[in-house]
């Protein structure tokens, strides 16, 4: 159930990007570095390190960035923010992160590639 909600939720960007319902200059803005990444969407902006995270997922069209639950010692720093939805087709060396994050999930979060092999 989850895993549809994201993939819908990212067909759903893709076709209000495609329709001119919004506008490229109005698209999140992602950079990743070695100790976490920045993020920039309307909605929210802010900069964190990867062991924020609990559960990273892969799926066809996009990679889901989940924080530590609310109520847990990492996600008392992250309560506020909502989960982060990228769609891959919007990430340069995308190979390249998603073998990045699956080394870094030995010691930071969970991860999971959900692509069809």
């Amino acid at each position: 159930m989850f895993s549809i909600w994201i993939v819908a939720r990212c067909i759903i960007a893709w076709i209000f990007l495609k329709q001119g319902l919004i506008k490229a200059d109005k698209i999140n803005h992602y950079w990743f570095y070695p100790e976490g990444f920045v993020f920039d969407e309307p909605n929210q902006n802010i900069s964190l390190y990867w062991d924020a995270l609990h559960y990273v997922a892969v799926y066809e069209t996009c990679v889901n960035f989940a924080f530590c639950p609310p109520k847990t010692e990492k996600g008392r720093y992250t309560a506020e923010y909502d989960e982060i939805i990228i769609p891959l087709k919007s990430i340069n060396d995308k190979e390249f992160l998603i073998n990045a994050l699956k080394e870094l999930s030995n010691d930071c979060f969970d991860f999971s590639d959900q692509r069809k092999k």
